[in-house]
């Protein structure tokens, strides 16, 4: 499964870099071409010919990943870095824990009353609720969730519905966790959701580096 002309995909210089957000320019028949990663100036000295790069990428709700190295450059509109391209046989999908959570404060509507998440994965969400929020358990709910767009920073509304699994009281405050597992999503919903979790913890996971 190779990933597609304009696809986004995470890239790491092994053993030498943090993983770097970029995109499938151009697929050859021997090579393919790949953006200038966004945190570049992170990278300067690290792109050279002869570089090995771990790339993955997310397809139909599966990750992928494979192993290349850097051949040349290619001057276009935006600096491009030319890499050998991988036999499929050595394209392999990982086995990923797809409803793992992040913690996320974002804004959320349920039943029409506007709310906070506290955690969110691909199956489900908790949400911050004011006590007198009239809910229980069982309950089923409707729902929109606004995710950041990592490339244009303008927020998505994701439409779904929602069983309440268990709630909660929140220690000294006036307010309850409210646990939901999705069971109905609006199309294209679910790789979205799945999208925003990997690049959460991978900023998750910078920022701790960097602590």
């Amino acid at each position: 499964m190779y990933p597609k002309i304009g696809q986004n995909i995470m890239m790491n210089v092994l053993n030498r870099s943090q993983p770097s957000k970029s995109l499938i320019a151009d697929i050859g028949e021997e090579e393919m071409l790949i953006a200038l990663p966004m945190n570049a100036n992170d990278l300067i000295g690290l792109l050279t010919v002869g570089s090995q790069l771990e790339i993955t990428f997310i397809v139909e709700d599966k990750k992928y990943k494979f192993r290349t190295n850097v051949i040349g450059r290619k001057k276009d509109n935006i600096p491009l870095f030319r890499v050998v391209k991988p036999l499929e046989k050595d394209i392999y999908r990982i086995q990923m824990r797809e409803n793992f959570r992040v913690n996320a404060n974002l804004k959320v509507l349920l039943n029409e009353t506007e709310q906070n998440t506290v955690n969110i994965s691909a199956g489900g969400l908790l949400c911050s609720c004011k006590q007198e929020f009239d809910i229980k358990a069982t309950d089923e709910v409707s729902g929109t969730i606004f995710l950041p767009n990592p490339e244009n920073k303008i927020q998505e509304s994701v439409q779904f519905k929602a069983e309440v699994i268990r709630i909660t009281q929140v220690p000294k405050a006036e307010r309850i966790n409210v646990a939901m597992k999705f069971i109905e999503l609006e199309r294209g919903a679910h790789p979205k959701i799945i999208q925003y979790c990997f690049e959460k913890q991978r900023q998750e996971l910078m920022t701790a580096r960097r602590n």
